[in-house]
Protein backbone atom coordinates (compact mmCIF):
# COMPACT_ATOMS: atom_id res chain seq x y z
CA UNK A 1 0.00 0.00 0.00
CA UNK A 2 0.79 3.24 -0.17
CA UNK A 3 0.20 5.39 2.64
CA UNK A 4 0.50 9.29 3.47
CA UNK A 5 3.06 10.38 5.29
CA UNK A 6 2.26 12.71 7.43
CA UNK A 7 -1.21 10.45 8.66
CA UNK A 8 -0.29 7.56 7.72
CA UNK A 9 -3.68 6.69 5.90
CA UNK A 10 -3.71 4.35 2.79
CA UNK A 11 -3.73 6.19 -0.55
CA UNK A 12 -3.66 3.40 -2.87
CA UNK A 13 -3.31 0.20 -2.41
CA UNK A 14 -1.15 -2.13 -4.86
CA UNK A 15 -1.70 -5.52 -5.49
CA UNK A 16 0.59 -6.37 -7.98
CA UNK A 17 3.24 -6.11 -4.98
CA UNK A 18 1.64 -8.56 -2.47
CA UNK A 19 3.39 -10.13 -0.87
CA UNK A 20 5.97 -7.82 -0.86
CA UNK A 21 9.53 -8.95 1.53
CA UNK A 22 11.16 -5.65 0.80
CA UNK A 23 10.75 -2.49 -1.18
CA UNK A 24 12.36 1.17 -1.63
CA UNK A 25 10.63 4.59 -2.74
CA UNK A 26 12.74 5.95 -5.16
CA UNK A 27 11.80 9.34 -6.87
CA UNK A 28 8.18 8.24 -7.11
CA UNK A 29 8.56 4.56 -7.81
CA UNK A 30 8.08 2.16 -5.69
CA UNK A 31 10.12 -0.70 -5.86
CA UNK A 32 8.98 -4.00 -4.84
CA UNK A 33 10.82 -7.08 -3.88
CA UNK A 34 7.53 -9.76 -4.08
CA UNK A 35 7.32 -13.00 -2.83
CA UNK A 36 4.77 -15.44 -4.79
CA UNK A 37 6.29 -18.93 -3.05
CA UNK A 38 7.47 -19.87 0.22
CA UNK A 39 8.71 -17.43 3.23
CA UNK A 40 11.93 -18.47 4.88
CA UNK A 41 10.24 -17.41 8.12
CA UNK A 42 7.08 -19.09 7.74
CA UNK A 43 7.34 -21.20 10.94
CA UNK A 44 9.47 -18.73 13.04
CA UNK A 45 8.49 -17.91 16.57
CA UNK A 46 10.93 -16.30 19.17
CA UNK A 47 12.40 -18.84 21.50
CA UNK A 48 14.02 -16.18 23.92
CA UNK A 49 13.72 -12.55 24.89
CA UNK A 50 17.40 -11.98 24.35
CA UNK A 51 17.43 -13.38 20.85
CA UNK A 52 17.60 -16.19 18.76
CA UNK A 53 21.16 -15.77 17.07
CA UNK A 54 22.83 -18.96 17.96
CA UNK A 55 18.81 -20.84 17.72
CA UNK A 56 19.04 -19.68 13.67
CA UNK A 57 23.19 -20.12 13.63
CA UNK A 58 22.60 -23.94 15.03
CA UNK A 59 18.91 -25.05 13.62
CA UNK A 60 19.96 -24.08 10.24
CA UNK A 61 15.95 -23.69 9.38
CA UNK A 62 15.51 -20.41 8.69
CA UNK A 63 17.80 -19.20 5.36
CA UNK A 64 17.54 -17.55 2.30
CA UNK A 65 15.89 -20.10 0.00
CA UNK A 66 17.53 -18.99 -2.97
CA UNK A 67 14.08 -19.07 -4.84
CA UNK A 68 13.46 -16.41 -7.76
CA UNK A 69 11.60 -13.03 -6.49
CA UNK A 70 9.82 -10.73 -8.95
CA UNK A 71 10.79 -7.44 -8.48
CA UNK A 72 8.06 -4.99 -9.92
CA UNK A 73 8.22 -1.63 -10.26
CA UNK A 74 5.34 0.92 -9.76
CA UNK A 75 4.46 4.40 -10.20
CA UNK A 76 3.91 5.72 -6.29
CA UNK A 77 0.91 8.21 -7.54
CA UNK A 78 -0.83 6.15 -10.17
CA UNK A 79 -0.57 2.57 -8.58
CA UNK A 80 0.30 1.58 -12.77
CA UNK A 81 2.71 -1.00 -13.28
CA UNK A 82 5.98 0.11 -15.05
CA UNK A 83 7.54 -3.47 -15.17
CA UNK A 84 8.80 -6.57 -13.27
CA UNK A 85 11.39 -9.32 -13.69
CA UNK A 86 12.02 -12.11 -11.74
CA UNK A 87 14.74 -13.49 -10.84
CA UNK A 88 16.88 -14.61 -7.72
CA UNK A 89 17.35 -11.77 -5.59
CA UNK A 90 20.00 -11.83 -2.23
CA UNK A 91 18.00 -9.98 1.03
CA UNK A 92 18.36 -6.53 1.82
CA UNK A 93 20.43 -6.03 -1.90
CA UNK A 94 17.88 -4.14 -4.08
CA UNK A 95 18.83 -0.62 -4.34
CA UNK A 96 18.34 2.41 -7.04
CA UNK A 97 19.40 5.66 -7.91
CA UNK A 98 18.38 8.09 -10.58
CA UNK A 99 18.95 5.91 -13.41
CA UNK A 100 19.09 2.44 -12.78
CA UNK A 101 17.99 -0.38 -10.08
CA UNK A 102 20.40 -2.83 -8.87
CA UNK A 103 20.10 -6.30 -6.71
CA UNK A 104 22.66 -9.63 -5.97
CA UNK A 105 21.47 -12.09 -7.57
CA UNK A 106 23.39 -14.82 -5.87
CA UNK A 107 26.05 -14.87 -7.84
CA UNK A 108 26.94 -11.38 -8.73
CA UNK A 109 25.35 -7.80 -8.97
CA UNK A 110 22.98 -7.27 -11.84
CA UNK A 111 21.78 -3.45 -13.28
CA UNK A 112 18.25 -2.82 -14.86
CA UNK A 113 17.59 -0.16 -16.86
CA UNK A 114 14.85 1.90 -14.12
CA UNK A 115 12.42 2.78 -16.52
CA UNK A 116 12.05 -0.26 -18.32
CA UNK A 117 13.56 -3.41 -16.32
CA UNK A 118 15.60 -4.12 -18.97
CA UNK A 119 19.54 -5.23 -17.89
CA UNK A 120 22.34 -3.06 -18.39
CA UNK A 121 25.13 -5.09 -16.99
CA UNK A 122 26.43 -7.62 -14.98
CA UNK A 123 29.54 -7.41 -12.60
CA UNK A 124 32.25 -9.84 -12.40
CA UNK A 125 31.46 -12.64 -9.62
CA UNK A 126 30.97 -11.29 -6.21
CA UNK A 127 31.11 -13.53 -3.80
CA UNK A 128 28.63 -14.03 -0.52
CA UNK A 129 28.88 -15.75 2.62
CA UNK A 130 27.67 -19.39 2.57
CA UNK A 131 24.38 -18.83 4.72
CA UNK A 132 22.32 -16.31 4.39
CA UNK A 133 20.40 -16.49 7.86
CA UNK A 134 16.77 -14.62 8.80
CA UNK A 135 19.51 -12.43 11.02
CA UNK A 136 21.77 -11.56 8.18
CA UNK A 137 21.90 -10.18 4.40
CA UNK A 138 24.54 -9.10 2.48
CA UNK A 139 24.85 -5.48 1.52
CA UNK A 140 24.52 -3.60 -1.48
CA UNK A 141 24.43 0.64 -1.42
CA UNK A 142 24.88 3.36 -4.41
CA UNK A 143 25.90 6.81 -3.94
CA UNK A 144 27.41 8.95 -6.49
CA UNK A 145 28.14 6.93 -9.39
CA UNK A 146 29.95 3.88 -7.18
CA UNK A 147 27.89 1.22 -6.01
CA UNK A 148 29.37 -1.09 -2.90
CA UNK A 149 28.81 -4.51 -2.20
CA UNK A 150 29.64 -6.97 0.89
CA UNK A 151 28.36 -10.14 0.55
CA UNK A 152 29.55 -11.43 3.74
CA UNK A 153 32.46 -13.27 2.48
CA UNK A 154 34.67 -10.65 4.11
CA UNK A 155 35.32 -8.61 0.78
CA UNK A 156 33.65 -5.23 -0.40
CA UNK A 157 33.66 -4.79 -3.62
CA UNK A 158 33.66 -1.64 -5.73
CA UNK A 159 31.84 -0.63 -8.98
CA UNK A 160 31.46 1.83 -11.39
CA UNK A 161 27.05 1.73 -11.50
CA UNK A 162 26.62 3.27 -14.80
CA UNK A 163 29.40 0.23 -16.66
CA UNK A 164 30.09 -2.42 -13.94
CA UNK A 165 33.34 -1.94 -14.65
CA UNK A 166 35.34 -3.24 -11.53
CA UNK A 167 36.88 0.07 -9.39
CA UNK A 168 38.91 -1.99 -6.51
CA UNK A 169 38.11 -4.74 -3.54
CA UNK A 170 38.90 -5.09 -0.55
CA UNK A 171 39.55 -8.11 2.64
CA UNK A 172 37.48 -6.33 5.73
CA UNK A 173 37.05 -7.54 9.02
CA UNK A 174 33.40 -8.83 10.61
Amino acid sequence: SVLDAATGEVVQTLEATRPTEEFIVSNGTVLALVNKGKFDTGGFTPAFNTGDQRRVREERKFHWNQLPREIVAMDAATGEQRWKLQSKVAPLTLAADDDRVYFHDDQKVVCLDRQSGKPQWDSAPAGRRKDVTMNFGPKLVVHDGILLFAGGDRLMHAVDASTGKPLWEAPHAR
